[in-house]
C-alpha cells in the first residue's frame, strides 16, 4: 500500500500592519477643525470692507486680481468688463418691497456683518433685515434707512459714483458689485473696489440682476 506523505500546513498569514502616513505627509484634520476653518472663511467674507473678504484672501472662486482700472489690482478681484446696456430693456417699473427687497435679503442682508445692521456704516450700508423677516413686514423705518444709506449717496470705494444713482444703473456702484463688473473702465475706486456680491452665496441670476437694474432705471423708488 502506497503511503501518502503528510501535507505540511501553510504558514498563517502575518497580521496586517497598520498603515502609517509617510513621513512628512499631512495628517487628516478633524471634523471640528474643518468646521472651524469654514466658519472663519465665511466670517471673513462678511468682514469690515463692505461685506467682502480681506484683500489678501481669495473668495469663492471669483476671478483673479492684478487687473487695471477699477479692479485696483486686489487679489481675488473680478476683472469682468462693463455690462452691455445697449440691449437693456427698462421694461415696466419694479416694486421694491415685493421684487427687490427679497433679493437683497437673500443675498446681501445675511447678517449684521453683511448689510443687515440698520445703522449701517460707510462701507456696509443697510440693505434690509435678514430673510427671516418677510418683506411684507419690513417697516417704514427700515425702508427709510435703506433709502438714506444708498439712494443718491456717494459710494465710499468709488466716490465719483453713487451707490444707487436713480435713473442710471450703469453708474450705480451697487450694480457693478452684483454684476461683478469691477474691471469696468468707468469705475474708479480709491483703493480697491472689493469683490463681487454676494461673496460666498450663489450670485443673483441674470434675470434677478435685471430686476434690480430696472428698479434703479425707474428711479430707485423705495416705498
Amino acid at each position: 500500500m502506497t503511503r501518502v506523505p503528510a501535507r505540511t500546513p501553510a504558514p498563517a498569514p502575518a497580521p496586517a500592519r497598520a498603515l502609517r502616513p509617510a513621513s512628512g505627509a499631512p495628517r487628516r484634520r478633524s471634523r471640528g477643525t474643518l468646521l472651524l476653518t469654514l466658519a472663519l472663511a465665511l466670517a471673513a467674507a462678511c468682514g469690515d470692507r463692505d461685506g467682502e473678504a480681506p484683500a489678501a484672501s481669495s473668495d469663492g472662486g471669483q476671478g483673479g486680481g492684478g487687473g487695471q482700472g477699477g479692479s485696483g489690482g486686489s487679489p481675488g478681484q473680478s476683472d469682468a468688463p462693463c455690462h452691455d446696456y445697449t440691449t437693456f430693456d427698462r421694461g415696466v417699473a419694479v416694486d421694491f418691497r415685493a421684487e427687490v427687497l427679497p433679493l437683497f435679503q437673500r443675498s446681501c442682508a445675511t447678517g449684521a456683518s453683511c448689510h443687515a445692521r440698520k445703522d449701517g456704516s460707510p462701507l456696509q450700508p443697510y440693505l434690509g433685515p435678514t430673510a427671516d423677516t418677510p418683506a411684507a413686514q419690513v417697516g417704514e423705518a427700515e425702508l427709510a434707512a435703506i433709502r438714506e444709506q444708498n439712494v443718491g449717496v456717494d459710494a465710499t470705494e468709488a466716490p465719483a459714483m453713487k451707490r444707487v444713482a436713480p435713473g442710471d444703473p450703469e453708474r450705480s456702484f451697487l450694480m457693478h458689485k452684483i454684476d461683478g463688473t469691477l474691471g469696468c473702465e468707468i469705475l474708479e475706486c480709491v483703493d480697491a473696489c472689493g469683490l463681487p456680491m454676494p461673496p460666498t452665496l450663489k450670485p443673483l441670476s441674470a434675470a434677478e440682476r435685471d430686476t434690480v437694474r430696472r428698479w434703479i432705471a425707474h428711479g430707485a423708488v423705495i416705498e
